[in-house]
Formats: C-alpha cells, sequence, structure tokens
C-alpha cells in the first residue's frame, strides 16, 4: 500500500521525545503533546502514517472516488462523503449520521484533500477488511481504525490493510500490515 509514512532510528527518536518531554514541563502547548506522542512511537521503532498527506497524495480514481479508506477497526462499512471543496468524511455508518459534526471517531479531511468534484457531495460505501488473530489487539476495537487501498467502493473485499492507533487527526502510529488471504477474502465476501 502506498501510504505517507515516518521513521527514524529509535535513539534519535528517544533524544526528541526527552526535548519533547523536558519541553511540556514548562509548556502546555497542544503541538508539544503532539509532537511528543509521535515521538514516542518512534522510539519504539514503529511507523507512523500521516493519513491527510496519504489521502492527497494516492488521491481519487478515474471515477474520482477516494483510492484509499480508513474508519474505525470496530465498524462493519466505511462510509465517505466528499464535498465539492476537495473536502471529506470517513465514518462507520453504524454510528451516527453524517450530518452531525465530526467525532474522535471520524477522519475529517480538510477542503483541498482531494480536487475539486462537479457535484455538492459524493457518498460511498465499502465493507471493512477482517483482522487475522495475529493483529487483534486486546479489548474493544473503538480504538483502532484500519487503512486499506479501495479497488471498487462495492462489496469487494479489501485485500492489503494497515492497523492503525490515532495519534492526532491525521497521525496514526502503524500496528500492523498484513494482506488478506484468498480464503479470508471468500469469507468475507460471504458476510456482505
Amino acid at each position: 500500500m502506498t501510504a505517507q509514512t515516518f521513521e527514524m532510528p529509535r535513539a534519535e527518536a528517544l533524544t526528541q521525545w526527552r526535548n519533547y518531554n523536558a519541553a511540556l514541563k514548562t509548556r502546555n502547548d497542544r503541538y508539544l503533546k503532539d509532537m511528543r506522542a509521535i515521538y514516542r512511537q518512534l522510539k519504539f521503532g514503529h511507523k507512523v502514517v500521516d493519513v491527510f498527506a496519504s489521502m492527497k497524495m494516492v488521491g481519487l480514481s478515474e471515477r474520482g472516488e477516494p483510492k484509499l479508506a480508513i474508519c474505525p477497526a470496530d465498524a462493519k462499512r466505511c462510509f465517505y462523503r466528499g464535498w465539492a471543496d476537495g473536502s471529506a468524511r470517513f465514518s462507520n455508518p453504524e454510528s451516527s449520521s453524517m450530518w452531525r459534526p465530526p467525532t474522535s471517531k471520524d477522519v475529517q479531511l480538510p477542503a483541498g484533500s482531494f480536487p475539486p468534484i462537479s457535484v455538492s457531495r459524493k457518498d460511498l460505501t465499502a465493507p471493512l477488511p477482517i483482522i487475522p488473530p495475529q493483529f487483534l489487539p486486546n479489548g474493544d476495537l473503538s480504538d483502532y481504525f484500519l487503512l486499506w487501498e479501495v479497488e471498487s467502493w462495492t462489496q469487494e473485499p479489501p485485500v492489503d490493510p494497515m492497523l492503525l492507533r490515532r495519534l492526532t487527526p491525521n497521525m496514526f502510529v502503524v500496528l500492523a500490515v498484513w494482506d488478506l488471504t484468498p480464503l479470508e477474502q471468500a469469507v468475507l465476501r460471504g458476510r456482505m
């Protein structure tokens, strides 16, 4: 999967984490907390993905549909709504209406994330990938997200997801990456 990821040597990330941690002893700026959280993950050797940059980099298909999708891992389907100004929202359609303000469970892309579209809005849905047992986090899935390439915004199963946990509105730590096997795709297809 094509995505904008960041990684660095663990020693360098540890140094940066310490710098931001020290700065937070005298200041309470949000960006300092965000950077500390990101460097914390990098010092453990994790990759961090910028979902906003990834969506913009990968862009839209020739049908004007996003090539990537992201949704809370506890959802059954991903709902995408794109607006004429290039902004978009990815959410769980079972959780509530798309007409409500965005929540921490949504991924809201700013204007200009995608090329402008000729209609006032575009609504799409796609199924979420399944998570193999070796990558299932302990406890509730509601704090996790799945990011994957969408071949087609239909009932076709995805093939190459990433399991993520949110750090900031656009930055997520990558916890696992895998390809769904043909058997897993067949089971998912049957559940749709």
